[in-house]
């Protein structure tokens, strides 16, 4: 072993004491905001002191939004979490539909009420939409899940809206939706399922907040709205899908914009970082 390398929280607070007692470098991947409301001030604090007490030699994050927050944010390089090279592919733009594809963990900081809500008031102004939800509340909240589908019953809107479940295969999740929604009402630190999304031609309507503003910001590739603002969304999920010309527009865009996030180079810059540690 030449060095520790950790990948969630719980795995930094025990990563850096092995490394400590093992005389090795550490290299903490950072994939969370670490920062209110993800975490109380209080264990803030107590990750600030235990980094500058254990002293990785780096820190990777997967986004600047990620960054930022670091307990060490001097030592940070961003690398953007990767996906499948040979899953991105272009679409068929002329068979282009109005479903909605919102993939998740159900719980309330993930929106899903909010696109429930914006497809009732597309539904009542006429405007035909269905929504697929994938995800489940495994680890997330099952009292929020069933609140999602009684919503959907109260709106009107049960038959428009599919809760699919776990999704094992997020790539043909997306490929069975004509837009992709990422509707979390907190800053998401990176927002893995936007670039899935985009592997597979889907245009995104995303929360203008964290991780998604680096991934589609100026890319032409989907639309950015407010967090928690079903009338906003509502009118996103309209323009996007109005116009088939800048929907294609949008739909060649994210191919390109995917090919960025090919895992072959988040491999490459995170071999980097490694001999650049081990050097």
């Amino acid at each position: 072993m030449d060095v520790v390398y950790t990948n969630s929280l719980k795995a930094h607070v025990y990563g850096g004491m092995a490394a400590r007692a093992l005389g090795l470098p550490w290299i903490a991947h950072i994939r969370d905001i670490l920062q209110s409301p993800y975490v109380t001030p209080s264990v803030r604090r107590g990750l600030r002191f235990y980094f500058s007490a254990f002293r990785p030699k780096a820190v990777i994050a997967n986004s600047h939004a990620t960054a930022a927050a670091a307990p060490i944010n001097r030592l940070a390089h961003v690398i953007p979490s990767g996906i499948a090279d040979q899953r991105i592919q272009t679409r068929a733009v002329d068979q282009r539909g109005s479903t909605l594809g919102l993939l998740g963990r159900l719980e309330p900081w993930k929106g899903q009420h909010v696109a429930v809500e914006a497809v009732a008031m597309l539904r009542n102004e006429g405007f035909e939409v269905r929504l697929l939800i994938g995800g489940d509340a495994a680890h997330g909240d099952p009292a929020y899940a069933g609140s999602l589908k009684a919503l959907a019953t109260t709106l009107g809107v049960d038959d428009s809206v599919k809760f699919t479940g776990f999704e094992t295969d997020p790539y043909a999740f997306f490929s069975r939706s004509d837009l992709a929604l990422h509707t979390s009402v907190l800053p998401e630190p990176f927002g893995q399922v936007i670039v899935e999304a985009l592997a597979t031609g889907c245009p995104v309507v995303a929360s203008n907040e964290g991780g998604p503003v680096e991934t589609l910001r100026n890319s032409g590739a989907g639309l950015l709205v407010a967090p928690g603002q079903p009338r906003i969304l509502a009118d996103a999920i309209r323009a996007a899908l109005s116009d088939p010309e800048s929907y294609a527009e949008m739909s060649r865009a994210a191919v390109i914009r995917a090919r960025d996030f090919a895992i072959s180079r988040a491999a490459t810059d995170t071999a980097s970082v490694v001999k650049s540690v081990l050097s």
